[in-house]
């Protein structure tokens, strides 16, 4: 994937603009970015300022460091937190600021740890953000969740493919999914969809149906 590729800044810009919906003076939080899309991270830091941002804050991820800590840390390190805090999440809320959070970890990225291990270390995360998960469903907090084309992705959707084309092509299939073609065009084209599929939600709403049966 070349990072001058017009439809690389044409996705970052609609995940900044249309999915986080970015105001002008808002901080925004961009989350789960695997280290090894740090040049696409780059690109969206970038289109985030170019909107308005007053802030524009990343969190990473990585699988294979995330495996090592499963299969070599002490036990009661697994207890151990080190993201933000209640308060962080609470401020962050109180703030309006607004995500950007990203789904692109290894597959198999944990396969062969412990599983109490996993679930020990699981079992922190969950509580550590849970007000901010209770914010994203109370609608406190604006969130947009994406995934990114990652090398351990490619291997499993494109297993017939060398590891470069197999992530060229996903990227492919990632920019045809999201409507990017480089021409600049795409929120638009997002801008039709959703007013199709309101037309089309609202002509079934007024059908008053019970029930739906498909048949295939």
């Amino acid at each position: 994937m070349d990072i001058q590729d017009p439809r690389v800044h044409e996705l970052a810009r609609l995940q900044i603009k249309m999915g986080a919906a970015l105001q002008n003076g808002q901080r925004i939080h961009i989350k789960g970015v695997p280290v090894s899309c740090a040049p696409y991270a780059e690109v969206l830091v970038q289109e985030a300022y170019l909107a308005g941002a007053a802030n524009v804050e990343v969190f990473w991820e990585s699988s294979s460091i995330e495996r090592l800590r499963l299969l070599h840390a002490q036990e009661d390190a697994l207890d151990d937190w080190y993201g933000p805090n209640e308060s962080a999440w609470e401020e962050m809320v109180q703030r309006g600021d607004c995500e950007l959070a990203f789904f692109g970890t290894d597959p198999c990225g944990i396969d062969g740890c412990n599983a109490k291990r996993i679930e020990r270390a699981d079992k922190v995360r969950r509580k550590m953000t849970a007000p901010l998960v209770q914010a994203h469903c109370a609608n406190r907090i604006r969130i947009s969740t994406s995934a990114l084309p990652t090398t351990a992705w490619a291997r499993e959707v494109f297993p017939a493919y060398p590891e470069n084309e197999a992530i060229d092509l996903l990227w492919d299939a990632v920019f045809a999914a999201c409507r990017i073609t480089g021409d600049g065009k795409a929120a638009a084209r997002w801008h039709d969809f959703v007013r199709t599929a309101s037309h089309r939600c609202n002509w079934l709403n007024g059908l008053e149906l019970s029930s739906i049966h498909y048949y295939n």
